[in-house]
């Protein structure tokens, strides 16, 4: 095999990555390692020298020099070997394609059980999709998502919240599939004096499945305006970690769910790639996903409906909710609620997507189909089926690498639900079946989202 001289036709330009040099550039990139199926790059030196080496040994190292480019091809296992002063940067390119899901079908039976959701009360509005076999995918809303003024949707945008993490988790498994993240390494080598000495045997891998003995404080206030900068995660992880003074139990011998164990793998994440873990999300997955109406943040979504949250609460409690949030976010109560303004998770990792059930489904899709997007490969077999394995560690939940499934629950499917102030939602996977559904609410209130996800994955598979 020969490198190509140059990129091929038909690529679409993704992004540059910042301007390296030899003492900024990533740990990673060092490394083995390597592009995503349909990624290409293209290596611009500006000073100095560097080494291409191919790892897999078909092609011999290149040698590149100040003006000099270089083509990094799909799934192409290489690192790269710096002179002192040079600097350099990767443009990113992926092949055009088509959408990998079809377009949710209207199905009356998910219509009915929206419309069942919102008559009992339950929830202002109510958009479900499902993905089944064969890749065959419905969809189903009713009720508002402005009460009075906007319908649901499935193509309208809801805080995530939780669900958040099946995407950094999968973003995850994806990197280490590349040799970029390893999942057994501490992580303490990689986050340094942020990570006490006291959980220093901690591993990406108890992260993603819970079991690192983290506390999971109550994330008061750990929301910001829509229109306000994302803090710093760096910054935000180690104000948290220097409350937790040691784990509550040895990693890796019990389960308990933690926020704080997803920021943490965020900041790990961002520190191999050299990027805000909102980039290597994007790029590794909403984007070959074609997730058009999610993202990081709702300034990145002009253009999609956006539903409003809404808090039920009685009036007096309207002082306290104020208090507990920034100034502006709790309206006037309207219908026994309170309606909540746009805004979002401090954490991206844990919790800050937002979008469409159109568009989760997409990821549900991917798990449902063994790590296929339209017949490609993005994410191996046997990763996706380590995510949904999960784990006979004592605790109320029982995790894999992200999915869990609760203490009792019969039914073999795995779930991540996503609830906080405003939205509640779940993502369910039936694997054995290859099912899966999406299903987002715009309240607080906790109702039987499984049990409504649980028919709405047999009305798909039936």
């Amino acid at each position: 095999m020969t490198v190509p001289a140059a990129l091929p036709g038909g690529l679409e330009h993704v992004r540059t990555t910042p301007r390296f040099t030899d003492e900024t550039v990533p740990r990673s990139l060092r490394r083995e390692h390597q592009l995503a199926a349909q990624v290409w790059g293209r290596l611009v030196v500006d000073s100095g020298a560097l080494r291409l080496v191919f790892d897999d040994q078909i092609d011999p190292p290149v040698t590149v020099r100040a003006g000099g480019t270089a083509i990094i091809p799909p799934e192409r296992v290489h690192h790269v070997e710096l002179e002192q002063g040079t600097t350099f940067s990767i443009e990113i390119h992926r092949e055009r394609d088509q959408p990998t899901v079809a377009a949710p079908a209207r199905d009356e039976t998910l219509e009915q059980l929206a419309r069942s959701v919102v008559a009992a009360g339950r929830a202002p509005g109510v958009a479900i999709a499902v993905v089944g076999p064969g890749q065959r995918v419905l969809g189903g809303a009713a009720g508002d998502a402005v009460v009075g003024r906007e319908e649901m949707t499935i193509d309208t945008a809801c805080n995530w919240f939780s669900m958040t993490k099946i995407a950094t988790a999968t973003t995850a498994v994806l990197l280490a599939e590349r040799g970029v993240v390893h999942l057994d390494e501490p992580v303490a080598t990689r986050l340094g004096d942020v990570w006490p000495d006291a959980f220093g045997a901690v591993t990406m891998r108890h992260l993603l499945s819970h079991s690192a003995g983290l506390r999971n404080p109550l994330p008061i206030r750990w929301v910001h305006a829509a229109c306000d900068p994302v803090p710093d995660q760096r910054a935000f992880l180690a104000r948290l970690m220097r409350r937790q003074h040691r784990p509550r139990y040895q990693p890796g011998t019990r389960a308990a769910y933690s926020n704080v164990g997803y920021l943490a793998a965020g900041v790990v994440i961002a520190e191999v790639t050299g990027r805000p873990i909102d980039e290597v999300v994007d790029d590794e997955l909403l984007r070959p996903l074609r997730m058009r109406r999610t993202a990081f943040g709702w300034d990145r979504l002009p253009d999609v409906a956006r539903a409003t949250g809404y808090h039920p609460a009685p009036a007096a409690m309207g002082p306290v909710l104020r208090r507990l949030v920034p100034a502006g976010l709790v309206d006037e109560r309207q219908g026994g609620s309170f309606p909540l303004a746009p805004f979002e998770v401090d954490g991206p990792a844990y919790g800050g997507l937002v979008g469409s059930a159109r568009d989760a489904v997409r990821l549900v899709a991917l798990h449902a189909d063994r790590g296929l997007v339209d017949g490609q490969r993005l994410v191996t077999e046997a990763s996706i089926a380590a995510m949904s394995t999960i784990g006979d560690l004592p605790g109320k939940r029982h995790f894999g690498l992200g999915w869990f499934r609760d203490e009792g629950d019969p039914s073999g499917n795995v779930q991540h639900l996503g609830g906080g102030m405003g939205f509640f939602n779940v993502m369910r996977l039936d694997p054995r079946r290859g099912v899966g559904v999406v299903i987002l609410s715009n309240t607080t209130r906790r109702w039987d989202i499984s049990g409504a996800a649980d028919a709405a994955i047999a009305a798909a598979a039936g």
